[in-house]
């Protein structure tokens, strides 16, 4: 039972470590927080497993806030637009210029998000390439240039006598 407790405690210490650290605590006001030492810290820190756990969590942080922003950009918007409607030309104006920038930024978030997309689709596709060591044209190749191809195309004859 006793084990038990202390795995549970572990897990516990772990998933407040994650957390702390995910949302960018320092080590030493995690370490605080969490009631174990700076150095429990680091050495959580250096393991890949717990790291991945961080970035996951950070993740699905930014992910819930990305969520909660678009929710109220709806109503912020929609604010912006009936400010476009004030007796106030000044007022007016702003407001316009503002739902212009923000149309552009956002469409620049999107493409970069495809852009990005599509990096990560050709970087997975080329982790799958085999790895070549040494010269890029191995014997045998289709590109590879046999001898006495060099040599013929190296001095060209020409017909005309020149």
């Amino acid at each position: 039972m006793k084990e038990v407790d202390q795995d549970r405690a572990f897990d516990m210490m772990e998933m407040a470590l994650v957390a702390l650290l995910a949302r960018g605590e320092t080590v030493e006001n995690a370490a605080q927080i969490a009631g174990v030492s700076e150095r429990t810290v680091y050495r959580r820190k250096e393991n890949p497993e717990f790291r991945a756990k961080v970035a996951e969590c950070r993740a699905n942080m930014f992910s819930s806030a990305a969520g909660h922003l678009l929710e109220v950009m709806q109503i912020a918007s929609e604010t912006l637009q009936s400010l476009m409607q004030n007796e106030d030309a000044n007022i007016q104006y702003k407001a316009a210029v503002k739902l212009i920038e923000l149309a552009f930024k956002i469409r620049q978030i999107d493409e970069q998000d495809r852009e990005r997309g599509k990096l990560k689709v050709i970087v997975s596709t080329t982790d799958e390439l085999p790895q070549q060591t040494g010269n890029v044209l191995q014997e045998g190749s289709p590109l590879q240039v046999s001898e006495s191809e060099r040599s013929s195309t190296s001095s060209p004859q020409r017909s005309d006598g020149l």
